[in-house]
């Protein structure tokens, strides 16, 4: 899996808000994200994305064990794959 690159993210006050700029529609899409997703988008650009890849950096950024960390990104992931953020 790999990030697409039609994706820019935004901070407004607090929030990180992430925008996928769809081609071929004249609808873009939204997603709220916390500074933990910002920083997994962030640090993986270029990269072929996996929850043991996401889950590594979490675990050694983060103080949370790899297993814990792989089980909470495969919902992020999912949620990418449905907006259009991982293909």
């Amino acid at each position: 899996m790999k990030l697409q690159e039609n994706y820019s993210i935004r901070k407004i006050g607090d929030e990180y808000i992430v925008l996928l700029e769809e081609e071929q529609s004249s609808v873009n899409k939204a997603l709220t994200l916390n500074e933990t997703a910002v920083f997994l988008l962030e640090e993986s650009k270029g990269l072929e994305i996996s929850a043991q890849l996401w889950g590594k950096m979490l675990s050694q950024r983060f103080d949370v064990d790899f297993e814990t960390a792989c089980q909470d990104v495969e919902s992020l992931i999912n949620t990418f794959k449905e907006v259009g953020i991982i293909k």
